[in-house]
């Protein structure tokens, strides 16, 4: 994106495109991929080797939390997502101790506090969504409830971790974006 000068205001086939409609289309789809990774550093279970709770008889634990709990608790968890980014995204970038320029410090800070959020995820989805736990070891899924009843109680822990994920995110993105680009204006959802 350091490259592009004067983009076309009309309607380009990013895929397709040439010059600086292309520079961004490149650039807006890797920073997509970019926030993909970053979200999943946010996630506790892609911070484990045990990555989806088999170790303790809770497999399927890593895809309901990340998954199937953020379908169920839509609508409304996206914009409680946003408010807390916005509200704690300095105490957090603070907290990481990372250098701001140094995306591998931003993501390994991002990796340690997940890690330490596994035993919260655990203990709320064995108290309040598994039916029937597997044995220790295991492949098999522990059975739950249905997400919009089993991740009623996740949905703070899971609102923190996504924020945070935001967070990263965008930290991650004053890295690579021209010094000039200011999103401070970016939109701001009606109360």
């Amino acid at each position: 994106m350091k490259d592009v000068r004067a983009p076309k205001g009309s309607y380009l086939r990013g895929a397709t495109a040439q010059g600086d409609a292309r520079r961004v289309y490149l650039g807006l789809y890797d920073l997509g991929v970019m926030a993909h990774y970053s979200g999943d550093a946010s996630m506790p279970y892609h911070a484990t080797a045990d990555f989806n709770g088999y170790a303790l008889g809770e497999g399927g634990i890593h895809f309901y939390f990340e998954s199937d709990c953020v379908n169920a608790l839509e609508p409304g968890l996206a914009t409680d997502v946003l408010a807390a980014a916005r509200k704690n995204k300095t105490r957090w970038r603070s907290s990481w101790k990372a250098d701001p320029l140094h995306p591998a410090e931003l993501v390994k800070a991002m990796l340690q506090d997940s890690l330490s959020r596994v035993p919260a995820v655990s203990a709320l989805d064995r108290r309040h969504a598994v039916t029937q736990l597997q044995a220790p070891g295991s492949t098999r899924n522990a059975q739950r409830k249905p997400a919009a009843e089993g991740c009623l109680a996740m949905r703070a822990l899971l609102v923190e971790r996504l924020a945070r994920g935001a967070v990263l995110t965008a930290a991650l993105w004053e890295t690579v974006l021209p010094k000039d680009v200011d999103f401070s204006a970016a939109y701001v959802p009606p109360n």
